[in-house]
């Protein structure tokens, strides 16, 4: 998870349910507890997935 994602996952997060409860096209992904709704419990899931932009995994040339 990376900037991108954040920004994406905060546009979800302000998002109202569609009517019949749903989520939006894109933002079930980040519906960590499968409760079908994005609340503090996904938020606090995606900032323990969050890697930022300098970490080992987000780097295509290796760690460091």
């Amino acid at each position: 998870m990376d900037l991108q994602d954040s920004g994406h996952f905060q546009r979800c997060f302000a998002a109202e349910p569609y009517i019949d409860g749903t989520l939006h096209v894109g933002c079930s992904v980040f519906d960590f507890d499968d409760d079908v709704d994005l609340d503090l419990d996904d938020y606090a899931a995606f900032q323990s997935a969050f890697t930022g932009p300098t970490a080992p995994n987000n780097n295509p040339n290796g760690p460091g």
